[in-house]
């Protein structure tokens, strides 16, 4: 007998999906290539202070993840978290996040954001022309970089701090007690959900109605639904036989690659002025996010991938804090690949969303609705709605 439906991808959004269908009864499978989490990644040194190597964004304003740690009564597994602190850091040099502003632009442009729309626009575009193209060109673009972990300057701007309406009966910003990555956790436990990781779905054939997904030579289930919450390119792939068009479209999407690494810094007297979060205003790194436990200091250095070895990144970290590399430890590392969406690709993605119209195939990914945790409920809700309203 078919199963209701499959999903292939174990990140947030496929969790997300899962959930939606499951509560509304149905059976769901999820196939994972890896482990489930994708770019939730909570690591841990003593199981009771975990460091975030994905994504670590959540707030009250995120109604859709709270409404579902409110179903599996988890929201006394959340735990406040204050505001990051930034110092900036450019070719050998820190500084306040302020003194790289031009607060005369600033006053002279901000007026322009009055009725300003994002539609059709650039980050670069539309924030050049409300901060002041020097601000931009000296601070904001190297701040929404870290933000997006990839290039700004040609993402929709439309895409990025989307208006939402905050519940402060939650704190304005908080984790999970085991890590952001619990939250996939708690949702898999759901008896409806059955979940199988290092397991890709590597092939998909069948027709509407009864789709067959592989496993190389095995025969992984059959489905009459199924919910592509991948990355582009591997949904491309598998839509290649089944919707063509659609698989083409996705094809054109290209990625970023970030490669993240969590070190302890030994040299003690090098930092005894370093207590902040930092953001990189060249090209040495994206930004670096500060943790301090139990006496000593940690930061979760993010980076261009692909472009450093360890070794490297040891050294660069070293620079940075004018002292030896031996006095780097790293703890853990790891690599992640999100979209990195221009206009140009935003309208593609537009073009697929009306191209699947039928019921089966459902998308459910972040590089539908935008990066941000969030964004990704958003939209796998609102495609498990889809499919349970048979639409």
């Amino acid at each position: 007998m078919a199963e209701e439906i499959v999903v292939v991808g174990g990140g947030i959004s496929g969790v997300c999906f899962a959930h939606y269908c499951a509560v509304n009864g149905y059976k769901v499978k999820l196939y994972e290539k890896h482990r489930p989490g994708g770019c939730l990644d909570s690591k841990s040194i003593d199981r009771n202070y975990f460091f975030e190597l994905g994504g670590h964004t959540l707030t009250y304003k995120y109604k859709t993840l709270l409404e579902m740690l409110a179903y599996y009564d988890a929201t006394a597994q959340l735990i406040k978290i204050p505001d990051l602190k930034f110092e900036t850091y450019r070719n050998g040099r820190f500084q306040s996040l302020f003194k790289n502003m031009g607060f005369g632009s600033l006053f002279w442009s901000l007026p322009k954001a009055m009725g300003s729309s994002k539609t059709g626009k650039t980050i670069r575009t539309y924030y050049s022309s409300i901060l002041g193209k020097k601000n931009y060109a000296r601070l904001f673009h190297y701040l929404f970089r870290a933000i997006l972990c990839q290039d700004p300057d040609e993402f929709p701007a439309e895409l990025l701090f989307k208006k939402r309406k905050a519940n402060k009966q939650y704190p304005r910003k908080f984790a999970l007690k085991k890590g952001v990555q619990q939250l996939v956790d708690i949702v898999l436990q759901n008896p409806n959900i059955q979940s199988y990781h290092e397991t890709p779905v590597t092939r998909i054939s069948g027709e509407q109605g009864k789709y067959e997904l592989w496993f190389g030579n095995q025969l992984l289930t059959v489905a009459s639904a199924v919910c592509f919450a991948c990355p582009s390119a591997t949904a491309a792939k598998l839509l290649h036989t089944l919707h063509p068009e659609t698989a083409q479209k996705l094809a054109t999407l290209s990625t970023a690659k970030i490669d993240t690494l969590l070190v302890h810094v030994k040299d003690k007297e090098c930092i005894a002025d370093r207590h902040k979060s930092i953001l990189c205003l060249d090209q040495s790194f994206y930004a670096a996010i500060y943790h301090h436990v139990e006496g000593e200091k940690y930061w979760v250095f993010h980076f261009d991938g692909n472009k450093h070895t360890t070794i490297e990144k040891v050294r660069i970290i070293a620079r940075i804090f004018g002292t030896d590399a031996h006095n780097i430890q790293p703890i853990s590392e790891r690599q992640s690949e999100l979209p990195r969406l221009t206009l140009a690709g935003y309208k593609v993605v537009r073009e697929v969303e009306k191209q699947l119209t039928n019921p089966g195939i459902y998308l459910a990914t972040n590089y539908m609705e935008g990066l941000a945790i969030e964004d990704c409920c958003v939209r796998a809700k609102k495609e498990a709605l889809r499919f349970v309203n048979g639409m």
